[in-house]
C-alpha cells in the first residue's frame, strides 16, 4: 500500500492550492501520515489521529482533530475530579497527592495559572479558527477574488489570524508540556 508523508503542507499555500491540495489527500487511495497546526486541514483529511504526549506516551484516538480535541478536554476533566476527589491522608509523606512529575519546579499558584492560560486558549480557539474560515469564505468569493487589492487585504488579514492561532497552539502545547 502506499504511503505519504507530509509536513506541514498547508503552510505558505494561498486558499485555491490549500483546497486542490485537500482535495487531491481526499482521493490518495493510499495512506497518509502528516504533521500539522491546521485543525481545518486535519479535519479534513484525517481518520484517525496518533498524538505524541510528554513522557514517550503516545495516544491513538480514531476519528478527526476535532473529535479527538473534545476527547482529550473530557479526559481532562475526568482527570481533573479525580485528582480533586482523592483522599488526602493527614501529615506524613502519603499526604501529598500530587500529579505534577517529581523535580518539578512548578508552585502551586504557577500550576493554576498554566491551567487557566491553557483553558483560556482552548476556548478561544474555535472562535478564532471560525473567523479563519470566515476569511477563506470571502477570499472566495468571485468578487472578491476579481479585486487584487481586496483579495491582497484579505489575505494579509488571513495571515495575521493564521499566526495568532499557530502562536496560540504554541503557547498551549508549552503550557501542557510545562504542566506534565
Amino acid at each position: 500500500k502506499n504511503v505519504l508523508i507530509l509536513d506541514e503542507p498547508t503552510n505558505h499555500l494561498d486558499i485555491p492550492s490549500r483546497e486542490a491540495l485537500e482535495d487531491a489527500l481526499a482521493d490518495y487511495p493510499g495512506t497518509i501520515i502528516t504533521v500539522s497546526h491546521d485543525r481545518f486541514f486535519l479535519d479534513k483529511v484525517s481518520t484517525s489521529i496518533l498524538s505524541f504526549e510528554g513522557g514517550a506516551r503516545t495516544v491513538f484516538h480514531d476519528g478527526n482533530y476535532t473529535e479527538y480535541h473534545d476527547w482529550k478536554l473530557k479526559q481532562r476533566a475526568i482527570d481533573a475530579k479525580s485528582a480533586s476527589d482523592a483522599p488526602k491522608a493527614f501529615g506524613g509523606p502519603a499526604a501529598e497527592v500530587s500529579r505534577e512529575p517529581s523535580g518539578s519546579s512548578l508552585s502551586k499558584n504557577q500550576r493554576q495559572m498554566l491551567e487557566r492560560r491553557a483553558q483560556e486558549i482552548e476556548e478561544s480557539l474555535p472562535a478564532l479558527e471560525s473567523e479563519l474560515a470566515s476569511l477563506t469564505a470571502r477570499m472566495s468569493d468571485p468578487e472578491v477574488a476579481s479585486d487584487a487589492s481586496a483579495l491582497s487585504k484579505l489575505n494579509g488579514e488571513y495571515r495575521a489570524k493564521e499566526d495568532e492561532i499557530k502562536g496560540l497552539y504554541a503557547e498551549w502545547e508549552k503550557a501542557l508540556a510545562d504542566l506534565e
